[in-house]
């Protein structure tokens, strides 16, 4: 599922991550290269893509019954 919002949301965390990095003089290795990097970048788009894998999965339950 393609989401404008979760794409401005993708880029504003990584935005965000850079200032952090950089007003707090932080090792940008250390982070970018830490495993949950992916989950701080996709935070805020999560709901979104729990809530439509919720409704597909109700749809498929739904067109099973059909």
């Amino acid at each position: 599922m393609f989401s404008i919002a979760s794409c401005k949301r993708r880029k504003f965390n990584t935005n965000i991550l850079y200032t952090f990095i950089n007003k707090l003089d932080l090792d940008p290795n250390l982070i970018l290269n830490h495993p949950n990097l992916p989950s701080v970048l996709s935070y805020g788009t999560l709901a979104a893509q729990k809530l439509s894998e919720v409704l597909l999965s109700k749809s498929a339950k739904f067109q099973k019954m059909r």
